[in-house]
C-alpha cells in the first residue's frame, strides 16, 4: 500500500516498503500514471529504481473500503482504534446492535482512514456498556424501567465511570456473558431467569424492588 504524500514532492507517495521519509512515485507503464487526479491510496506489484523509485502495476485503493476491512478484523495491517465519543455510539432497537464510529489507521504508516459506523464486536467490553446504558434508558425492553421510575444514577455514568459500583454491577455480568443484544438477553434468561436482577435492583429506589423481583425477567418486546 502506498499513500500520497505530497509534502515530499508532486506526485509523491509513501510505502512501508521504503519508509515514511523516502518518496516514491508512480511508474509511466501504470495506467494509474494518466489519471486525474491521483487516487491518494494505491497497491502496487513492485518497486523499480530508475531515476528515481517507480511502483508498477498500480491499482487504486478505495480508502473506505480499507476502512471496512479493518473492522473486519481480518489485517494486522489496519487496525480499528478507539471508538469516538462524537457521534456517541448507539443501540438500535431495531436492529438490535451496538453501533460506533471509529477512525481506522493503515499502521505501517500510520494513515488514517475514514471515519466509519460499525457494528461493535462482542469481545470488547465497549459493547456491553453501551447496551447496559440503553437498557437502563428503556431503549431495549418494553416495560423496563418500569414507568415512572427515577433511577438512583444517570446511565450516562455507565460510559464514564467503570470502577462505579452501580456500573460494575450491570456491566460485569453483561461482559462475563457476552450478553449484549436483546436477544442474547432473552437467550441467556431462558436458562437464568435471574440474571442480571441483582445488578439492576442497585439502579431502582427500593420501594421498587419487591415488584421488580416478582416480575423478573421482563421479556416483554422490544420498546
Amino acid at each position: 500500500v502506498a499513500v500520497a504524500c505530497p509534502d515530499l514532492g508532486n506526485h509523491a507517495y509513501i510505502c512501508a516498503d521504503l519508509g515514511p521519509e523516502r518518496a516514491v512515485f508512480i511508474h509511466t507503464s501504470s495506467n494509474v500514471y494518466r489519471r486525474r487526479p491521483r487516487p491518494s491510496v494505491l497497491v502496487f506489484n513492485e518497486i523499480i529504481s530508475t531515476a528515481k523509485p517507480c511502483m508498477r502495476d498500480c491499482v487504486a485503493v478505495d480508502q473506505l473500503s480499507l476502512a471496512k476491512r479493518a473492522c473486519a478484523g481480518d489485517s494486522s495491517l489496519v487496525q480499528m482504534g478507539d471508538f469516538l465519543p462524537v457521534p456517541a455510539p448507539r443501540y438500535l432497537p431495531e436492529q438490535d446492535r451496538v453501533m460506533a464510529f471509529c477512525s481506522p489507521t493503515y499502521a505501517p504508516l500510520a494513515f488514517k482512514l475514514p471515519t466509519i459506523e460499525v457494528s461493535v464486536p462482542a469481545d470488547m467490553i465497549f459493547r456491553y456498556k453501551v447496551f447496559a446504558k440503553a437498557l437502563l434508558e428503556g431503549e431495549v425492553l418494553a416495560g423496563f424501567p418500569p414507568r415512572g421510575a427515577r433511577l438512583q444514577a444517570q446511565p450516562s455514568i455507565v460510559m464514564h465511570a467503570p470502577t462505579n459500583p452501580r456500573v460494575q454491577a450491570v456491566v460485569q455480568p453483561l461482559w462475563a456473558a457476552r450478553v449484549g443484544s436483546r436477544e442474547e438477553l432473552r437467550q441467556r434468561w431462558a436458562v437464568d431467569s435471574r440474571f442480571l436482577l441483582p445488578g439492576v435492583l442497585k439502579w431502582l429506589p427500593a420501594s421498587l424492588h419487591d415488584s421488580v423481583s416478582i416480575a423478573w425477567p421482563p421479556v416483554g418486546k422490544g420498546p
